[in-house]
């Protein structure tokens, strides 16, 4: 049983379709109070490109859902979007281009157009190809195939907060075994290295991690729920650096034989950094879940958040308010 009982007040604000740009809801104050200006006032505005990949996929995805109604509508339309430095940019220039591949998810051709014109606008952009798919679009990013211990994994979700302290692992918990409860099969994968949680929060059948074949068995709760974190696997602090977590993670991530789940819930760590991203590169996300608090300083890291998770092609399904 977890050891931390359960907040009791929590409000869940699920996405919608319709007004407030298809955003979070979230009482009468509008989760991204920043996006004010028009479609063509923010065309104007873009000049010179944002400082960081994170920021340019942002942009460019803002401005395509803002200037055409389908893709605000449909956000699974957009599969892809790769940047590259541009190679014909000139060396004695001081601001950089790029190359832009857009893949949309239809042959609707008065997309395409629409599609390059908004890029056209942008001035740091120098080479733009849009390519169309006829497939069916799909609400999972075109990842990779997840790693061989995910396999039998159904659904896959990111339990996320830019903002540490949030109650964010509290809640990945709780919905796990909420989920359990309903007769579904659950997991749940504490991917923070620096500060694990579940070992401190629930109890497990064996703390014994074991190995079957080269696959890493997940420990089990007297409920039911499979299990894995760092924390069961070094008892210790850990000091690394950024590269080495990325390598660590990774080989964690793959190594784990989670079986049959309906859900693998993902316990995400804080930030939007390089492990972020490498989680959602290696894994192909049906949707993410972000926990956010009251609070000012919460809700502008918990916009950043779900930022990152749209430039990288994941749906954020739900905000969790916690501590309400």
């Amino acid at each position: 049983r977890p050891l931390l009982p359960p907040y009791p007040s929590c409000r869940l604000h699920l996405r919608s379709n319709g007004g407030n740009n298809g955003r979070v809801r979230r009482g009468h104050r509008p989760l991204h109070p920043l996006h004010t200006s028009s479609p063509q006032q923010q065309l104007q505005q873009q000049t010179q490109p944002p400082n960081s990949d994170l920021e340019r996929r942002s942009s460019i995805l803002s401005l395509l859902r803002s200037n055409i109604s389908r893709l605000k509508d449909d956000s699974t339309l957009i599969t892809a979007l790769t940047m590259a430095p541009s190679s014909s940019s000139s060396s004695s220039s001081s601001q950089p281009s790029y190359d832009v591949t857009l893949t949309l998810s239809t042959s609707d051709k008065d997309i395409e157009a629409s599609a390059t014109s908004v890029l056209k606008s942008l001035q740091w952009i120098s080479s733009i190809s849009v390519l169309l798919s006829s497939g069916s679009s799909s609400s999972s990013p075109p990842n990779a195939p997840n790693p061989k211990g995910l396999t039998s994994v159904r659904t896959i979700l990111a339990v996320s907060s830019c903002k540490g302290g949030v109650g964010k692992s509290t809640t990945s918990l709780n919905l796990g075994l909420s989920l359990l409860r309903s007769g579904l099969k659950v997991g749940v994968l504490d991917a923070d290295v620096f500060g694990p949680s579940l070992p401190t929060m629930c109890s497990v059948v064996s703390n014994d991690v074991e190995f079957v074949g080269s696959q890493i068995s997940p420990l089990t709760t007297p409920e039911g729920l499979k299990v894995m974190s760092f924390g069961y696997v070094n008892e210790g602090g850990a000091t690394m650096r950024g590269p080495m977590v990325n390598q660590l993670l990774s080989q964690f991530v793959a190594l784990t034989d989670w079986g049959d789940l309906d859900f693998l819930l993902v316990d995400m760590p804080p930030g939007t950094g390089d492990v972020q991203l490498t989680l959602c590169q290696m894994l192909n996300f049906g949707g993410s879940v972000v926990v956010s608090s009251p609070g000012e300083l919460a809700r502008v890291d918990v916009e950043k958040g779900i930022e990152m998770f749209e430039s990288v092609g994941v749906k954020v399904l739900a905000v969790v308010e916690n501590m309400a």
